[in-house]
């Protein structure tokens, strides 16, 4: 198929999607947002003979392994396939102008408008704290955050919530700190290997977490119950601060929304990667989540997006479907600062197979 085929036939399918979004609510244009970025990422994927030479970097990119290279555009940083000949250019560029097309179609065509819950959801997760000394903690690509080290001068504990195996992140702050480190998972028993320097300060614990008003069940915990039991809230055997590291595959929305401000008050920083925001009708419990975090003083510092999903449209407002939120605590009397960088030069690709998604762009 040459290249004005497939971009008339990209042009008539998302035609005819923008016509249904018309006649439907936001979250059918979420959906189909998500799934041609994934049907996109799927063509622009390199075949495994050809994964081991695929790079991600910043900026513009001419050559690759002393070749001439291939760029597939989407957010800051593009992904760099060695040249195989006309045809891989050729299918490459379409793929490019088709998730630029499908961007332009879908902002074009506009949603009945977006609910309350959804409009403050997306305001809460702008950025709002500086963040002035960030450092990236954790694995290279997927399982690595970035902290605001400028208002942590020392840390006490931190709670690492969905290891899956392995947690970089948690061992880095323990390196760094010197910190008491707790892991939770019930769901892989498998005990992430201590660090040099760690051994003694890791207890790992097979239990989940659940939200307050959920149903007990074997092997999960209330936040609640964890600080109550595992920490020492008071600080007075291990002077620092409390952070926290959250990534539980959806299960983060009722945890903490139904997670007091009170409790949530003892972390100076939490790290939560948010799941499947395309889920409108789940954003009342959105936005309660993210306004215990406020609340609790705790504000958006830094965003990077998942690239493993697509982006979740609303409107004229678009945001990653699976968002990483650095939360840092608002410095006492002040209001959101304006005009911050959504993007850092040490976020990167939690896949590295595929390129960074676009940033974000939120309510002011």
């Amino acid at each position: 198929m040459d290249a004005a085929s497939f971009i008339l036939l990209a042009c008539l399918g998302l035609g005819a999607a923008a016509g249904d979004l018309a006649r439907s609510n936001a979250s059918a244009s979420i959906s189909a947002l998500s799934q041609r970025h994934r049907l996109a990422r799927r063509r622009a994927e390199p075949t495994a003979s050809l994964r081991h030479d695929v790079k991600l970097q910043a900026g513009p990119v001419t050559q690759a392994h002393g070749g001439s290279a291939t760029q597939v555009h989407e957010g800051p940083q593009q992904a760099v396939m060695p040249h195989e000949g006309p045809a891989m250019q050729t299918q490459s560029e379409e793929v490019a102008a088709s998730l630029a097309l499908s961007d332009r179609l879908l902002l074009a065509a506009k949603s009945p408008g977006i609910g309350d819950d959804t409009r403050e959801m997306l305001t809460a997760l702008a950025l709002c704290t500086p963040c002035h000394r960030p450092e990236r903690f954790g694995e290279p690509h997927d399982g690595g955050y970035l902290l605001c080290t400028d208002s942590l001068d020392s840390v006490s504990t931190v709670l690492s919530f969905g290891v899956n195996g392995f947690d970089g992140f948690g061992m880095d702050v323990v390196e760094k700190w010197g910190a008491q480190l707790h892991e939770y998972d019930c769901t892989n028993d498998k005990r992430p290997a201590a660090c040099e320097g760690c051994k003694g300060r890791i207890t790992f614990h097979d239990q989940c977490l659940r939200g307050q008003q959920e149903a007990a069940k074997d092997d999960y915990v209330t936040l609640d119950d964890i600080m109550q039991h595992d920490v020492d809230t008071t600080q007075s055997q291990h002077p620092g601060k409390l952070l926290m590291k959250m990534d539980i595959e959806g299960s983060e929305w009722p945890v903490l929304s139904q997670t007091s401000s009170d409790v949530l008050s003892h972390f100076e920083q939490a790290v939560v990667e948010f799941h499947w925001l395309d889920q409108v009708d789940k954003h009342h419990i959105y936005h309660k989540a993210v306004d215990q975090l406020a609340e609790a003083g705790l504000k958006p510092a830094h965003l990077h997006g998942n690239n493993n999903e697509g982006m979740a449209l609303f409107g004229e407002y678009r945001v990653p479907n699976v968002l990483e939120v650095t939360f840092a605590r608002q410095p006492a009397g002040t209001s959101c600062a304006s005009g911050l960088s959504y993007h850092d030069a040490q976020d990167s690709p939690n896949n590295p197979n595929f390129p960074e998604l676009a940033l974000a762009h939120l309510p002011p």
